[in-house]
């Protein structure tokens, strides 16, 4: 795999975006909802695109901040590009983004039985806090609730 770079999101993203939204979730994000966290302040959303071609999204992610809290909302990989590590590029990215701007802690929910996205979080220091019973439809599924904690972490 070529090199990749993970930079802010940007609006022109957005088309390849929702694309990709749709085809990794039951339940997708909508344009309009993109772009309204693009504009937040309280926001970071990043993309990862190979180093030749920074208008090729290949995954993004995105944590929504209030104090010294975050809120992982997305973390998505193209499905062609699995396994290249490209979600621990954005997650890595996004943890050290938000540790800047004062992020302490960050949660997020993930579905029971996504292994390797809870393999990738659980390996970024994040442990479950609780349980959201039926959470997910499309199929129905709990979700679990992790918690990075960076004082812990240090």
């Amino acid at each position: 795999m070529s090199p990749i770079r993970i930079r802010p999101m940007t609006e022109s993203d957005l088309d390849q975006v929702v694309l990709l939204e749709q085809k990794n979730f039951s339940r997708p994000w909508s344009r309009k909802s993109f772009l309204e966290m693009l504009s937040s302040g309280d926001a970071i959303f990043l993309a990862a695109v190979p180093e030749e071609d920074a208008d090729r999204v290949l995954g993004y992610c995105g944590l929504v901040q209030s104090l010294d809290t975050g809120d992982i909302t997305n973390v998505s990989v193209d499905p062609e590009q699995r396994g290249k590590r490209i979600g621990t590029c954005l997650l890595e990215e996004l943890i050290r983004r938000s540790s800047r701007q004062g992020v302490w802690k960050i949660f997020l929910e993930v579905r029971r039985g996504n292994v390797p996205a809870n393999h990738l979080y659980e390996s970024h220091g994040f442990r479950q806090v609780g349980i959201r019973k039926q959470y997910y439809a499309d199929p129905v599924e709990d979700a679990r609730v992790l918690c990075r904690d960076e004082e812990e972490e240090n």
